[in-house]
C-alpha cells in the first residue's frame, strides 16, 4: 500500500519525496478494489451495536463477549469506506475498533432479506490482531436489522440510526 496517500482535487497524488501519480481518475491502488462489488445501498449508513455475542458451541447460550450493554457504531459509505468501533460497558477498558475499505461478495436479495459476505482491507485498528488478513464476514440485512456473523457461534447485532 501506498505510506503517502493524499487526496487531491477528485484525484490522489501518491508522493515519496517526490510526485509519482496525479489522476483524477486513479487505477485501483489494491486487488480488492479491482474486483470487490459495490456496498448495497442496504448496507450503508450508521449502525448502532445492540448485540454482541459468540457461544462455544451451537448447544450452547449466547454470552455477551464484551459484557451487557457493550457499545458500538458501524459505518460504511458507497465507496467502500468502512470503520466499527465497540466499548464495553460501564468503563470497562475493554475496546476493539478498526477501519478500512469494504467490498461484497456473494451478494444474495431475497424478499425480505438482503445477505453475503462483507470483507474488509484494515487499514488500521486496535487491537493489533484485528489487522490479520481479510476474513469474510457473512451478513443479513432484515429491515433495519444487521447481523453480522454465521448466527451458529457469532453475531454482531446492528440497528440503523441514518
Amino acid at each position: 500500500m501506498y505510506p503517502d496517500l493524499h487526496e487531491t482535487n477528485g484525484g490522489r497524488c501518491i508522493a515519496s519525496g517526490q510526485v509519482l501519480e496525479i489522476s483524477p481518475d486513479p487505477a485501483p491502488l489494491s486487488w480488492q478494489t479491482a474486483f470487490m462489488a459495490a456496498l448495497p445501498d442496504e448496507l450503508l449508513g450508521a449502525w448502532r451495536l445492540v448485540e454482541f455475542a459468540d457461544r462455544p458451541a451451537e448447544t450452547d447460550d449466547w454470552r455477551p463477549t464484551l459484557g451487557a450493554g457493550a457499545s458500538g457504531l458501524f459505518m460504511c459509505d458507497s465507496g467502500g469506506a468502512f470503520s466499527l468501533q465497540i466499548c464495553a460497558p460501564n468503563g470497562e477498558h475493554r475496546y476493539l475498533g478498526y477501519f478500512g475499505q469494504a467490498w461484497i461478495t456473494g451478494l444474495s436479495r431475497g424478499y425480505a432479506e438482503v445477505t453475503g459476505s462483507l470483507h474488509v482491507n484494515r487499514h488500521g485498528g486496535y487491537p493489533d490482531a484485528v489487522l490479520d488478513e481479510p476474513e469474510a464476514r457473512p451478513f443479513t440485512l432484515i429491515d433495519d436489522i444487521l447481523v453480522l456473523g454465521d448466527r451458529r457461534t457469532w453475531k454482531r447485532t446492528l440497528v440503523r440510526i441514518s
